[in-house]
């Protein structure tokens, strides 16, 4: 299919170069959740920004950023990692897909033995690793208490705390052949000798089971490491749960006392996790036994603080469908991406059809003298019609840190490291020419391009000048004095209840003087919290607070909110405040550089020219208001 005729026209032109429709058109479609209003006035409004980024790159080309050395080897090393992304796709990725899908569907647990051994040993070492762990496994086939045996001859370090029990995990949470050699085992049953970059495994395969998925929860928290001692926090968490039970809100409880900041804002509400999601099994445990949303957890301890948990909701794995993107993302940095490159060789192989010296490789299986060969012009591959030489493969070999110097004369080491330099030929070839057959990898290196060089631009043009131009930033701050005040803050005492009786009775107490232990002694009785007590330094609009509250020294009126009263006894008033440059020199810093960018921005409309088809992009605005 053909570009429309639309997509080729040009939509505007910066100093004489064209800027097409297609270029506007997907952007911003790919920046629409960037645009406020989506109508021709939302268009309207992007087109402007569309302008200053292209005055900008104007700009960037002016100074010659693209010849910088740090930017080009930026640009290189994102080219090369798309690229390989790109070329890692294969039937075997979508083998790999579904055997990871599957393992994420169900949880293993499993102990292991390992005798150390790295991929650079001596061939002696290796074959004495391999020896060791034969007769470990044959002792564990006869008969032998694993966690015993872990114990003697294991050198995993873990071994010592845990004898071998790696508890449960499923996908891409152990290297690649330690989790399929745990999988494929039966439950009870000694795996095949495993290999992986840590040396040689031997697995017992304890149970299976199938996965709990995720839970969404919400907890209060109250941390261990507070003035208060242990029994204050025990005793303040417990308070807190008896008024969830006599039905107040667990959203406000969290907001108002839970001290995990992070969370505490939105109700306490934590990001969805897995089993080992968290570094509390404790918290995991209590939060999956919840059964039914809205289920809330009796106050328990961790190794952080006390905590209520309450159940949101439980969510199954996905579906493959919908995890794919993030299962091929993980296969492709985890140990599985070897089997990829593998299958990537023998697809280049195929397609590239390289030439190769079939002298030079008969003399790689007898002898190679490779200080001699580091000058030899020789061809040893032609790829497409490039030629790639003996003193290439010499040189590769010489940095190669698979080759180490004792291998020098080993006819197998020297053929394998061969193996390696032609894939490495054959890949870098695809990558310097995937821009000339891949539409998708030429626009994403384009848009990476644009984006290093604008960074540079902002960097020397607005974002250093800001930081370094102390006198500049002096007088703007002096200025805009009036947009930098602290704002009025209150010492306050706010008391809570659920029940306008006994909001009614603590007024009545703290204006007589009463002290908090003696009122809530007085009025929390039989196991139930009628009122609670809050201390803080607070501002108008903190959630403490009502948000009609009047602001007036000592004991409030009682004010009522959807689901409690509450007192509030004001001790005392911090005055508004202008602050000092260094009391907010990271906002006045960033305010500074929106207002040399607004004025640099009219500084480059008169220096570039910048012309807009008008009629195009009216044609573009109906097109995309639709």
């Amino acid at each position: 299919m053909g570009v429309c005729a639309q997509e080729k026209q040009v939509l505007m032109t910066v100093d004489g170069q064209s800027v097409y429709a297609s270029e506007f058109k997907r952007v911003y479609n790919k920046n629409l959740d960037l645009v406020a209003d989506n109508g021709q006035e939302g268009i309207d409004s992007y087109m402007q920004l569309f302008k200053n980024y292209k005055l900008k790159l104007a700009a960037a080309h002016e100074l010659g950023l693209e010849e910088r050395a740090d930017l080009k080897k930026e640009l290189e090393g994102y080219k090369n990692q798309l690229a390989e992304n790109l070329m890692m796709d294969s039937p075997v990725t979508d083998e790999l897909v579904q055997e990871a899908y599957s393992h994420m569907i169900n949880e293993v647990k499993a102990s292991h033995i390992m005798v150390a051994v790295s991929a650079n040993s001596r061939p002696a070492d290796t074959l004495n690793a391999y020896k060791k762990i034969k007769e470990i496994r044959q002792k564990l086939v006869n008969g032998a208490d694993f966690e015993k045996l872990a114990r003697a001859e294991s050198e995993d370090p873990s071994v010592a705390t845990n004898g071998g029990d790696l508890g449960w995990f499923s996908a891409f949470k152990m290297v690649y052949p330690f989790e399929k050699a745990a999988y494929s085992t039966p439950v009870g049953e000694i795996s095949a000798i495993v290999r992986s970059d840590f040396g040689y495994h031997v697995l017992k395969t304890t149970a299976k089971r199938k996965s709990r998925g995720e839970v969404e929860a919400a907890h209060i928290m109250l941390a261990l490491n507070k003035k208060e001692g242990v029994n204050d926090q025990e005793r303040r968490i417990w308070e807190i749960y008896q008024k969830l039970q006599q039905g107040e809100s667990f959203d406000i409880l969290a907001r108002k006392y839970s001290e995990d900041t992070k969370t505490a804002k939105r109700g306490g509400v934590l990001d969805p996790f897995a089993a080992g999601g968290l570094s509390s099994p404790v918290f995991e445990e209590e939060a999956f036994a919840l059964e039914n949303p809205g289920d809330i957890s009796k106050p328990f301890k961790s190794a952080v603080g006390w905590h209520i948990v309450k159940l949101i909701a439980k969510h199954p794995i996905d579906s493959l469908e919908n995890l794919r993107p993030l299962i091929e993302d993980k296969i492709k940095s985890d140990s599985r991406s070897r089997l990829l490159e593998k299958a990537l060789d023998q697809k280049l192989q195929k397609e590239l059809h390289p030439w190769e010296n079939d002298t030079i490789l008969a003399q790689i299986g007898k002898e190679f003298a490779l200080a001699q060969r580091k000058k030899d012009q020789s061809p040893l591959l032609i790829v497409q019609g490039d030629t790639v030489t003996v003193a290439k493969f010499a040189n590769f070999l010489a940095n190669d840190r698979w080759f180490a110097p004792i291998q020098k004369t080993d006819t197998v080491a020297l053929k394998s490291g061969y193996n390696r330099f032609k894939a490495t030929v054959l890949r870098n070839y695809y990558k310097e020419h995937l821009a000339e057959t891949n539409e998708e990898y030429a626009q994403i290196t384009k848009e990476y391009r644009e984006g290093i060089l604008l960074f540079a631009l902002m960097e020397e043009k607005i974002w250093n000048p800001a930081k370094e131009d102390s006198v500049g930033l002096s007088q703007f701050f002096e200025k805009h004095r009036e947009d930098y005040i602290r704002p009025e803050k209150y010492e306050v005492l706010v008391v809570n209840s659920n029940d306008l009786a006994s909001a009614k009775e603590a007024r009545k107490l703290l204006k007589k003087g009463s002290s908090n232990q003696a009122i809530k002694d007085g009025l929390n009785q039989n196991g139930e919290v009628h009122v609670f007590f809050t201390k803080a330094m607070v501002t108008q609009d903190d959630t403490l607070l009502p948000k009609d509250y009047r602001v007036k020294k000592g004991v409030s009126k009682i004010y009522k909110s959807a689901k409690e009263y509450a007192v509030i006894d004001l001790k005392n008033v911090v005055a508004a405040q202008n602050m000092n440059l260094d009391d907010v020199r990271g906002q006045v810093i960033g305010d500074y550089q929106r207002d040399l960018e607004d004025k640099w921005l009219k500084e480059l409309q008169k220096e570039h020219s910048l012309e807009v088809n008008k009629t195009v992009f009216e044609s573009l605005k109906k097109e995309l208001s639709r």
